[in-house]
């Protein structure tokens, strides 16, 4: 799902917008957090991790029930949620590998 499919659906969120140029800028703005927040994760977590944490960054954008402000402090609330989400996942995966590898040892002592 877009950023503009979002925006540009009014389903979830009330009208707020003026014109066109508030739209914008709040496309642009979503567009440069959702950015960083995936360069951030692809760097430190590489690709496939980037495109999860992307679709999480969207999917709290979609569940939220307003639209964030056109201030860089609402959108990084966003991806703090976002963020959360692909700690849990990472910490999920890094558990059951070690529980893996203790089941590994077990079996062949």
């Amino acid at each position: 799902m877009a950023i503009q499919d979002l925006v540009g659906s009014g389903a979830n969120f009330p009208v707020f917008l003026d014109n066109v140029v508030d739209s914008a800028v709040l496309i642009a703005s979503a567009e440069r957090e959702l950015g960083a927040f995936m360069k951030a994760v692809t760097a430190s977590f590489g690709p496939k991790e980037a495109r999860l944490a992307a679709e999480d960054w969207l999917e709290e954008l979609d569940s939220s029930k307003e639209l964030p402000g056109l201030t860089a402090y609402d959108w990084r609330l966003l991806t703090i949620s976002a963020a959360s989400r692909l700690a849990m996942r990472l910490n999920a995966a890094s558990t059951r590998t070690k529980v893996f590898r203790e089941v590994e040892e077990w079996s062949y002592d």
